[in-house]
């Protein structure tokens, strides 16, 4: 096992990239030399102080190293955390850091890690800090899962405490997140685990600490400025005045507890992947099943994209559930909606709005149409418990123009929600595809569209400009998928002579080709944590190691039809597959054998797969020409979208999971309504082969229009969706 120099990853031993930050392992010189002297450097910087002696290395984060080291003075073991050098020689940001460190040396609170000095030693800066044993959060939720309502609070109602005390002496914490809640305990975290099991609460010895206090940020701010990159941190807990950029309060502590909250009762926090800053600013969270209905309602509080509409606490967050629970006037205000003319929607409340051509349109106007359109999901709790009272947090109001609940004004429903941005084809023949474009996808961070073609060729386009920025070449044979990995670090491609090349997206240099075995490869999909790499052939399914380019495991054996196509749960446990006989495969990832099999029309294949969000809907379309919605876990059919005159070869799912977008070779692109199966919208578009939606964005890729599916250039075309 090597280290990466740069972000100081593990690597396995034969890989050909790092698997965090994507940098080509043969660009750098031998990782253990390099890390090694990294921490020579500052082992010996630590000891040149006369006073704290390195004991040993206990931490390695993007931001520095942690060392535990003993106080002669004291006579006391401390944590010590090293600077990134680059620091060093910036006054603006060693200024800043000096302040940060200065406020946060004066919080004494029993649930906050104390913070004793920042040193410098030998141009290498070093914050001195209080030693913790134990784990942290997120190490405690790896192995429990999640937890329950009773064990999550117990958790958060110390951490809660520790951040309003900080708030009142005027510190904001800024990068709350499940690393950085402390256990202090000399028990191990599985005995912590069996112990609250038991007994159904924490062992007394256990304390809850917080960990970093703006010192992180400020550092990570400070490395992104000097770097010139975005701003850092990390994004899944952050708030939406955090990534606009705005001021920051204790509010945005109370948003980032909500997270950890979340993420305690669910699993996962309510955005974590996909088009992540997107989803934070513009769309609400999903319900969590089988929690109880005063937390949900208290997340959804806390989380609300206006700061000044979340609670004004940590510990009136806390105190929220218990509250809602024993007084009914404390739940919003919800207008009763006019029922629906042909039938009620499960959901009063939604993202998209559908045109109706008989009541006339709200006249109102908005401001920002953003925030005109934010769903409020509260709403679904509140009709479920039939709890209509006083007063409350939002302000929600119904209007005919739009048939959705809103949060302050509206505009009347648009013609449409599609935008034609660029197309790429006949209008440029040059740059375009000689063939087919048979697959495509979009950049995690929306700034690329890569197209592969019956050509050969993969091409990467500008999705701002739609000008061609490189064309890959790699294959011998027509291309028949395309993926980019979660993190976007990786662009996997794959062709019908069995091949799959791994390209990093830094340099575009090819980092590892994989012969998948016999049989035509016709899709590709990553797991969500980008680990590994699936395949399907007209054989089987096979599964890859993303770092060795190694099989790591093969599903079922041989299959008796083929695997025309595939898709990876979110949840990542789970990869389902479809072919001839209109036969859909869920398979186990850890055993590697089929849970369920979801039978459809006889006859029939299938062309195209995509989960819900959640994971919860598996979409399915073919040849039968309609689109199948299916509940994974029951394995039964939910709802059936008819509307296509030809094939339907490619299906997603829009990021609230509640509508479906669905293409075909008869030239059009249609937006459906799961509940109920209404079409919302049908755009002209042309024969497509391929679909791949990144939050607004969706590509389509296939064939010009009037040429069916065989076609001597490719027709590649980007569109906005006002969600």
């Amino acid at each position: 096992m090597v280290k990466c120099v740069k972000c100081g990853a593990e690597i396995v031993s034969g890989s050909k990239f790092c698997p965090e930050c994507g940098e080509p392992v043969s660009r750098v010189e031998p990782p253990t030399t390099e890390l090694r002297k990294t921490e020579d450097r500052f082992e010996s910087a630590i000891n040149s102080t006369g006073r704290y002696k390195v004991r040993k290395l206990i931490g390695r984060g993007g931001m520095g190293l942690v060392y535990l080291a003993y106080d002669k003075e004291l006579g006391i073991e401390v944590a010590i955390k090293t600077l990134p050098p680059e620091l060093s020689g910036d006054a603006r940001s060693l200024e800043q850091l000096r302040q940060e460190a200065k406020l946060s040396m004066q919080l004494t609170h029993q649930g906050i890690v104390r913070l004793y000095d920042l040193k410098e030693a030998r141009d290498l800066r070093l914050l001195v800090m209080e030693y913790i044993p134990g784990f942290n959060l997120s190490d405690y939720l790896f192995l429990r899962g999640k937890l329950s309502e009773d064990e999550a609070w117990e958790i958060l109602t110390a951490v809660a405490s520790a951040l309003d005390y900080a708030h009142s002496q005027k510190v904001i914490h800024r990068d709350i997140k499940p690393s950085n809640i402390l256990f202090k305990t000399t028990r191990s975290i599985e005995e912590v685990a069996e112990y609250y099991q038991r007994e159904k609460k924490f062992p007394s010895d256990v304390e809850f600490k917080v960990a970093d206090f703006g010192i992180a940020r400020t550092v990570s701010d400070s490395v992104s400025r000097l770097s010139n990159m975005p701003v850092s941190g990390t994004l899944t807990y952050m708030s939406s005045e955090q990534i606009r950029g705005k001021r920051q309060t204790s509010a945005t502590d109370v948003y980032s507890l909500a997270v950890v909250a979340y993420e305690l009762l669910c699993g996962h926090p309510p955005f974590y992947q996909g088009e992540i800053t997107y989803q934070i600013i513009n769309e609400p969270p999903e319900l969590i099943p089988d929690i109880k209905p005063e937390y949900m309602q208290a997340l959804l509080i806390a989380l609300s994209k206006d700061p000044e509409q979340r609670p004004k606490s940590c510990m009136e967050f806390i105190e929220l559930p218990k509250k809602l629970s024993a007084d009914k006037s404390k739940w919003a205000l919800i207008p009763q909606a006019p029922p629906e003319p042909a039938r009620a929607e499960p959901y009063p409340a939604q993202m998209l709005s559908q045109p109706e051509p008989a009541p006339a349109p709200s006249s109102e106007t908005a401001k920002k149409k953003s925030s005109a359109r934010i769903l409020v999901i509260s709403i679904g709790i509140l009709l479920l418990l039939g709890i209509l009272g006083a007063g409350g947090y939002f302000a929600l109001k119904y209007t005919k123009g739009t048939r959705a609940f809103i949060l302050g004004k509206t505009e009347e429903a648009p013609k449409s929600r599609v935008q034609l941005l660029w197309s790429a084809g006949k209008n440029d023949p040059y740059s375009s595809h000689k063939a087919r474009v048979s697959a495509l996808c979009i950049s995690p961070d929306g700034g690329i569209v890569a197209s592969g073609s019956d050509d050969k060729s993969i091409k990467l386009w500008s999705a701002q400009k739609g000008k061609l920025i490189k064309t890959l070449e790699g294959h011998s044979s027509a291309l028949s998928a395309l993926r980019f990995s979660p993190k976007g670090s990786i662009l996997a491609s794959g062709s019908k002579d069995g091949k799959m090349i791994l390209w990093s997206t830094r340099s575009w240099d090819l980092l590892n080709s994989i012969d998948t075995g016999i049989g035509e490869l016709n899709s590709i999909a990553f797991s969500p944590d980008g680990a590994f790499v699936a395949s399907a052939s007209s054989t089987s399914i096979k599964i890859w190691d993303v770092q060795t380019g190694k099989l790591y495991k093969k599903m079922g054996g041989l299959l008796g039809t083929s695997a025309r196509v595939l898709a990876w749960s979110p949840a990542g446990k789970t990869l389902a597959s479809g072919g001839l006989g209109y036969k859909l495969k869920l398979w186990d990832i850890e055993t590697g054998k089929d849970i369920s099999t979801i039978k459809g029309p006889e006859g029939s294949q299938v062309y195209c797969l995509a989960f819900s969000p959640g994971g919860s809907l598996l979409a399915s379309g073919g040849s039968d020409r309609d689109v199948r919605i299916w509940n994974v876990s029951e394995a039964k059919l939910v709802q059936s979208l008819s509307g296509h005159d030809k094939a339907v070869s490619a299906v997603v799912f829009g990021p609230d999971g509640k509508v479906i977008i669905s293409a075909s070779a008869d030239e059009s692109i249609k937006i459906w309504r799961i509940s109920g199966g209404v079409l919302l919208e049908s755009i002209k578009a042309h024969p497509v082969s391929s679909l791949c939606l990144r939050g607004e964005l969706l590509a389509s890729g296939g064939c010009p229009s009037g040429e069916g599916t065989s076609c001597k250039t490719g027709e590649l075309r980007l569109y906005k969706i006002n969600w």
